[in-house]
């Protein structure tokens, strides 16, 4: 979905978030203008600083807007600050349209966020829109799991490890944001409710143990291969076990299958996905020798 569509911007500096807040406020002003622009939003971990990890965590904002405008001309929003900027446009209507089918992002932008412009209008639109939890809620968390899942995985042959523990806290916090939906009706934001929430649903302790040590785990900064793989392999276990699957594929048998292969190849994208309730993986790779795209399922 066009409304969706998100962009990540990497600006270089050093600054504290309330002043990224004011610029990028005063930048959008002056890009949309008042009449144009309805209200901006920051929301996620950027808006709860104990949980927003420097040098890891992206800026997630919303700019509800009469009209968008070309990436090109919203680009110039984000300079002059210090992190890594993930913008999301949207009108009232597509807003509306998110509530009204219970996407994850309308509960983060009323229950997890922080209104940086335009509290009026948000504040109006919250008195005559109610939040819901759907078959879409449930569908995009589930879905989002296996996502986080996947980019844990190319974090990982990338040699980016800090990214990939980031990717496997973000998948064991869907699921469990899945099953919290999924039991109690109610979508939860913060890694306290959810450990609140985890206690309550009387879960064995080592779901909750994992989360925990992914949840510390992002805020250090080397790590050893070793401990990624194991860590990995936990997290899967236990991703598994919250969304009620039959059997998984670790990710050691996705690396032992690759080194099964004797030509030369090139990882181009490895997708974790679910099939009659099993965790399995696709593998697509460019075979060097043979100038050829090939898939392998691992399941």
């Amino acid at each position: 979905m066009d409304i969706l569509l998100r962009y990540k911007c990497l600006i270089v500096g050093d600054m504290d978030l309330n002043n990224v807040f004011k610029n990028i406020r005063d930048n959008a002003l002056k890009i949309f203008g008042k009449d144009n622009l309805y209200s901006i939003i920051v929301f996620g971990s950027a808006s709860r600083p104990e949980e927003f990890v420097e040098g890891l965590s992206d800026i997630d904002i919303a700019f509800i807007v009469r009209s968008k405008k070309d990436i090109s001309e919203t680009i110039n929003i984000f300079s002059d600050t210090g992190y890594r900027v993930s913008p999301v446009f949207l009108t009232p209507n597509d807003l509306k349209m998110l509530v009204d089918k219970g996407y994850p992002l309308s509960h983060l932008l009323k229950n997890d966020s922080k209104i940086i412009y335009g509290e009026d209008f948000i504040r109006d639109f919250w008195k005559e829109n109610k939040l819901n939890i759907t078959d879409k809620t449930l569908d995009y968390l589930y879905r989002s799991s296996l996502v986080a899942l996947s980019l844990a995985a190319e974090d990982y042959f990338s040699k980016m490890y800090r990214e990939c523990i980031s990717h496997l806290y973000h998948s064991i916090r869907h699921a469990f944001r899945w099953l919290i939906c999924k039991e109690y009706n109610v979508f939860l934001t913060s890694n306290k409710s959810i450990l609140d929430a985890i206690k309550l649903l009387k879960l064995p302790a080592e779901l909750e143990d994992i989360f925990k040590r992914l949840i510390n785990l992002r805020r250090e900064k080397n790590f050893e291969e070793k401990a990624v793989l194991k860590i990995f392999d936990d997290t899967i276990d236990r991703v598994s076990k919250i969304l009620d699957l039959n059997q998984y594929i670790s990710f050691n048998e996705v690396l032992n299958k690759l080194r099964e292969i004797k030509y030369t190849y090139i990882i181009i994208r490895i997708t974790a996905f679910v099939e009659n309730r099993d965790l399995r993986w696709i593998i697509e790779l460019y075979n060097d020798s043979t100038n050829r795209y090939e898939e392998i399922l691992i399941k």
